[in-house]
């Protein structure tokens, strides 16, 4: 079905390519979001085709059954991210460079966070085991992917931002397992040599582009000048950097580490904003939480009228997300968002 650009609404599927010129600006397939739907109007495009019946109108229960599908594709193409990621990075540890499979990562992780961010940001999680440093590199990898589709970044800049995502901390590996798996605080002196992981991350990305290195080589500089390894500040730090810097970062507070469990994910984001008074970028930030609401995705939140719900869809405004909430068995999903739900809100977060 054809339908003027005017009329789409989020969540529609593209069932055509869209294409400019000879390159494709929007593949099949994808679902549409505000900054798709921009993209397309920006590019001049005024009429597209899309799949039938697939708005958020279908009963719950159809709704529910294609997002458990995309979730088990999903949660299947994570698994084998990491153990990929881990294949990569001990080959990278003996000299073995394999570019081509770092992009068809990178590749792949950029088309599953175009189909449904929120169904993929969902599935991030981190045990408490020597693998943390791979899954914290596929987590950190999604989340900058997300940023940059956000930032409108076009093809090239996403295979950059997610090239230095993916070996920002790889040189972690060659720190030493007595201090990634130590149990008590770093002392001052296992903290300097912590930092040295940047000087091995750079050794192992081997010949990559300049951007991709300044990536590396910066992602722990903070806007106030109290980052390493050159104490920079504002704009003289590299975009893409404060980029994986706010990845890097989220992505650490949600994982397991041996001196300390996990941060839920709404403490997370919490201590992320928190940072981004002097430390991370708040601009760029904004625009992550167009992606990731302040109550991320599978929060279970409380409303005003003493309900209980999870957090499922981001919305614009990242006080008032899509939520589902379960009463004698079924489903009902609520965007509070919609005019018609204006009187209910989130008190709360449900521990």
């Amino acid at each position: 079905m054809k339908i003027d650009l005017n009329s789409v609404k989020k969540g529609m599927i593209l069932k055509k390519a869209v294409y400019y010129g000879t390159k494709v600006l929007v593949e099949a397939g994808t679902k549409l979001d505000e900054v798709i739907i921009e993209k397309l109007r920006k590019f001049g495009v005024n009429l597209i085709e899309i799949t039938e019946n697939i708005s958020e109108k279908e009963p719950i229960e159809v709704i529910l059954e294609k997002e458990k599908e995309v979730r088990a594709c999903f949660t299947k193409d994570y698994k084998q991210a990491i153990n990929e990621a881990e294949d990569i990075v001990n080959k990278l540890s003996e000299g073995k460079v394999e570019t081509e499979k770092v992009e068809m990562l990178v590749c792949e992780t950029l088309k599953n966070v175009t189909t449904d961010s929120d169904i993929i940001l969902s599935l991030l999680e981190s045990t408490k085991d020597k693998s943390f440093i791979f899954q914290h590199t596929i987590n950190s990898l999604v989340i900058a992917m997300v940023i940059g589709r956000a930032l409108e970044y076009n093809d090239k800049q996403l295979e950059i931002l997610g090239k230095g995502a993916f070996y920002h901390d790889i040189g972690m590996l060659k720190v030493g397992d007595e201090i990634l798996l130590k149990k008590d605080k770093l002392t001052k002196e296992e903290k300097e040599k912590v930092k040295k992981h940047i000087d091995f991350s750079l050794e192992m990305a081997g010949n990559e582009s300049k951007e991709v290195l300044d990536i590396i080589r910066y992602h722990h500089e903070r806007m106030d000048g109290s980052g390493y390894p050159k104490g920079l500040q504002g704009q003289d730090i590299p975009e893409m950097a404060k980029v994986v810097a706010i990845a890097d970062i989220y992505a650490a507070l949600t994982g397991e580490r041996n001196y300390r469990r996990r941060y839920d994910h709404y403490d997370a984001m919490k201590i992320v904003m928190q940072s981004s008074a002097n430390l991370i970028d708040a601009v760029i930030l904004k625009k992550f939480l167009k992606f990731m609401p302040i109550y991320p995705i599978n929060s279970i939140v409380e409303l005003n009228k003493n309900r209980f719900a999870k957090v499922v869809k981001a919305n614009e405004n990242p006080f008032r997300p899509v939520v589902d909430i379960e009463k004698d068995g079924k489903i009902e999903r609520i965007d509070l968002m919609d005019e018609n739900n204006r009187k209910e809100y989130i008190v709360g977060v449900k521990r």
